[in-house]
């Protein structure tokens, strides 16, 4: 038993959690923070046990660091508790003190996690999802993909608020701390759980209520971490077998914060894949607590056994723990492989931990500028932990001036710098004001404000800053005001050369500084340009205001206005101009729904039509469209003008003509067609189809009877004969469209 130093870090709840105190057996009752009943001193042993919104059990694993292991070691284990996530890595009897990766999640570090305290069984009264309840037969039979989406959604299941926790498989880091820890300061060499019914929380012969199977070797810690199942754990060497996607594809997609993954070796073998896993596997019980990757290897169990030592490896990439029911090298130590796959002896745990966060401070830093009387500095603490204590630290150059303990969340507090504090700042130099809050957790956040107590300045509207671009004058109007009356001379700058002298000005009076455009186009295109706006009242107090801005190249403009054109049957033509303040070439660019459909130069002035090719409009379908021109100088600046129409279809008709040996006496037509309520069908023929002005018969009440038209005429003005067919459709008051497929027919 070896607890160097430190105390355990306070167990932090998530939203909905209570903290229990053991009362006999399996029994645990609520009680409040205030009477939880936990000690993690070697010789108390109660570890921290709370239960979740479903009735769980859950075990608090507080963050240490331990010194580097040593095979000899088995079974001891020394370590040290960490303060917060402030992690104290001096060396342990000469040998390295090290960091346990249980406590990194992703690029957050915790000062602890929780770890089920039973295996998980399938708690069929809420759903079947994960529990982890005493006397309960464990969850077998499940894939590690369906383990690992299961322990993922426990967030959502077992807690009043998501927001700030996570739930996953157990890994091999925490599988690891949980097992240092016993080793440590609690037992060392747990009773395997012997019940071969796979029933939660049993030991050696029965239901275990003494904690001989825990990891304290009392009712506060772990059980079933010896025996019960072959627990899976979220680790794997990624070998690329068909067995990591059929049986474990959700953990092997996972971010690497849900997992502990190693390389595979030169050979995909134990010894090879073990040997390439050296050094990644420090806080895991597995390279330092055996001696090789395959055998009986590993650190001794409960009857003096050594545990299996089995790296994953080929069909086998997963990683199982501890042992199962029957298993004599069973152990806290125990490390070997499988499949992934559903298997009855197989079971599994959750971890959850709780996603510190660093506490807030409203504001920003800042330079507040110079101060010649007194002023406050108003702030607000906050922290999206819900647990966390607060306590701030205000200080001046370094001096404390007020420690809040218990700092409220949202109140507001005032930092009150009074004219006496004032009177004792040397004149010109640069004080500092710190806000500090510290959460109970390691986390925290500052803010700093500076400040110059100086004579009273002129005080010169508004703040230092970009204004933007600009591609005509403008202007910047602006006060002054100084808070001992005195006359007040302004100089007005641009780029550092003078453009206006103001003595005794105005004050509390708006004064206008102009940039003309003449000015304004001497300026370097894109290029950063200051204007200095300097208020000095003559006894050695000056106050600047600084705007930044950038000349920025003029757009061409185009005639009219963006419109939606409304209807339109047929082609038409858009007409536009185009002018360029700087007199820059220009190229027109015209698209129809985006694509390009003209290009050419243009000249300032100049008006320019386009008119829509028949082709085009006929492949437009009946719904709104965009005409878009877009002019672009040689700067690279472009205007752009939409126009909007809709093409509205009001008669569909196809015509078919066929040159015949003689004159044509029948002819008959049978179309596919569907016609909308309102539409108006016609079906016309003629024989003289090739004629100037060929001789058109109305066929449509024979067509709808189906039945064929007898040809009234009988003369032709063409050198040939010829059958005509149009079949029309039109809208006449449909609202809905109408379709022609196709039609057939025959002629005589």
């Amino acid at each position: 038993m070896a607890l160097v130093s430190g105390l355990a870090n306070r167990p932090i709840l998530p939203p909905g959690w209570v903290p229990v105190n053991h009362v006999s057996g399996h029994t645990f009752q609520e009680t409040t923070v205030e009477n939880w009943d936990y000690n993690y001193n070697p010789s108390m042993k109660k570890w921290a046990n709370a239960k979740d919104t479903k009735g769980n059990l859950w075990v608090w694993i507080p963050r240490f660091t331990y010194r580097a292991i040593q095979y000899a070691d088995d079974p001891e284990i020394k370590i040290r508790f960490s303060d917060g996530i402030n992690d104290n890595t001096n060396t342990i009897d000469g040998r390295a003190c090290k960091k346990h990766p249980a406590f990194t999640f992703g690029d957050q570090e915790l000062s602890g996690i929780w770890v089920a305290k039973y295996a998980a069984h399938k708690d069929l009264d809420n759903g079947g999802i994960p529990g982890f309840k005493p006397d309960k037969v464990a969850w077998r039979s499940i894939t590690v993909n369906d383990i690992f989406i299961n322990c993922l959604d426990l967030k959502n299941q077992l807690t009043t608020n998501a927001d700030g926790v996570d739930s996953h498989m157990m890994k091999n880091s925490e599988w690891g701390a949980a097992a240092m820890l016993a080793k440590a300061i609690g037992n060392q060499r747990p009773d395997r759980n012997s019940n071969s019914d796979y029933k939660t929380g049993y030991g050696l012969n029965g239901i275990d209520n003494t904690g001989a199977s825990s990891t304290t070797g009392n009712m506060t810690g772990i059980f079933d971490m010896v025996g019960n199942t072959y627990e899976y754990v979220a680790s794997y060497v990624n070998n690329g077998h068909a067995n990591l996607n059929t049986y474990c594809k959700a953990l092997v997609d996972a971010e690497s914060k849900y997992k502990d993954v190693f390389p595979v070796g030169s050979t995909d073998d134990r010894p090879n894949n073990y040997n390439a896993a050296k050094g990644l596997t420090d806080g895991m019980m597995i390279h330092e607590t055996s001696q090789q990757g395959e055998g009986t290897t590993s650190w001794k169990n409960w009857q003096g056994n050594s545990a299996v030592s089995g790296f994953p490896s080929s069909s086998g990439p997963v990683f199982r723990r501890g042992g199962d029911c029957d298993y004599g090298n069973a152990g806290l130590a125990y490390f070997d492989s499988n499949t992934g796959n559903a298997l009855s002896t197989y079971g599994f745990r959750t971890c959850f931990v709780v996603l510190n966060s660093a506490p807030l401070i409203s504001g920003t830093d800042q330079d507040l500028g110079d101060k010649t009387e007194p002023f406050k500095i108003s702030y607000q603490v906050n922290d999206t932990d819900e647990d966390d204590i607060l306590t701030v630290v205000e200080k001046l150059n370094n001096e404390t001036i007020r420690t809040i303990n218990n700092a409220e969340r949202n109140f507001t507090y005032n930092i009150e710098i009074d004219t006496e504090t004032l009177s004792r700042l040397t004149m010109g130099a640069t004080n500092t004001i710190t806000i500090t809050v510290m959460d109970n957790k390691g986390g925290a956040a500052t803010r700093k404000y500076t400040f110059k107590r100086v004579n009273a300045a002129p005080i010169i509207s508004g703040v230092d800053g970009s204004i933007g671009d600009k591609n005509e004058g403008f202007t910047v109007v602006y006060q002054v005001h100084d808070p001992d009356g005195d006359n007040v001379t302004i100089t007005e700058k641009l780029n550092g050369n003078t453009i206006k002298n103001l003595s005794n000005a105005p004050q509390n009076e708006d004064i206008i500084m102009e940039i003309s455009s003449e000015t304004l186009y001497e300026l370097p295109l894109n290029e950063v340009n200051t204007i200095e706006i300097r208020a000095d009242d003559g006894k050695g107090g000056i106050s600047y205001r600084r705007y930044t801005f950038r000349r920025t190249n003029s757009a061409p403009v185009i005639s009219g206005s963006d419109q939606d054109l409304g209807e339109k049957t047929e082609p038409f033509t858009v007409s536009f101009s185009a002018t360029d303040i700087e007199g820059s070439q220009m190229t027109a660019k015209i698209f129809l729904d985006d694509k390009l459909k003209e290009t050419y130069p243009i000249i300032a002035g100049q008006t320019y039509d386009y008119t829509m090719e028949k082709l085009d409009w006929l492949q437009l379908d009946s719904t709104k469209h965009n005409i878009r021109i877009e002019v672009t100088d040689d700067d690279g600046a472009t205007a752009i003008r939409n126009y909007t129409f809709t093409r509205v279809v009001t008669r569909l008709m196809h015509l078919f003509a066929k040159e015949t040996d003689d004159m044509c006496t029948q002819v008959l037509v049978t179309p596919t067609y569907k016609l909308a309520e309102g539409a108006i069908f016609k079906v016309l023929v003629c024989n003289n189809v090739f004629d100037d002005e060929p001789t058109w018969e109305d066929a449509t009440d024979q067509v709808l009877i189906g039945r064929h038209h007898n040809f009234l005429n009988e003369t032709k003005t063409a050198n040939k004969w010829g059958v005509g067919i149009q079949v029309i459709i039109e809208r006449g008051t449909a609202t809905e469209k109408s379709y022609l497929s196709g039609y057939g027919g025959a002629f005589k």
